[in-house]
């Protein structure tokens, strides 16, 4: 009977040691999960994070692509502007010679007293005319480096 109550024992502590091993490895498996957990949910923020990232920066990539585009359209803008200034100053360097010229004409022709009254008449009309075009080309120019300035 002593054998038995000893094997009795030894089984109760057997079984007392396996319950034990039993709860480390429940335990294991509650660790082993709850890790598991964490990874998914630190992978899922981790995607989350990308994706706000790459929209981010696909914005950005869109924000300085149509400023570039603004800023070629306002190069653009600014080589015309400067051509039209260019040939509003030829407009009126050009109107300047022929009333020069128109000056000069008149002038010889107004010391020759042999001259019409209306041929007179007539150099007058041509130096109003021509100074007038002088003025409208000078007044386009000043329009031109205006716009420019602005």
């Amino acid at each position: 009977q002593a054998q038995a109550e000893a094997q009795a024992v030894a089984l109760a502590a057997q079984r007392h040691e396996f319950a034990l091993d039993l709860a480390r490895l429940e335990a294991e498996l509650v660790a082993v999960a709850a890790e598991a957990q964490a990874r998914r949910q630190g992978e899922e923020q981790l995607a989350f994070a990308v994706e706000v990232l790459r929209s981010e920066l696909s914005s950005e990539c869109e924000a300085r692509a149509s400023a570039e585009a603004a800023g070629q359209a306002a190069l653009r803008e600014a080589e015309a502007l400067h051509g039209r200034l260019e040939a509003a100053a030829l407009e009126a360097a050009e109107a300047a010679a022929a009333t020069d010229a128109a000056v000069d004409s008149f002038e010889a022709k107004a010391v020759d007293d042999a001259a019409p009254e209306a041929a007179t008449e007539a150099l007058w009309s041509e130096l109003e005319s021509e100074t007038a075009a002088r003025c409208v080309a000078e007044a386009a120019a000043a329009a031109a480096r205006a716009e420019a300035a602005a």
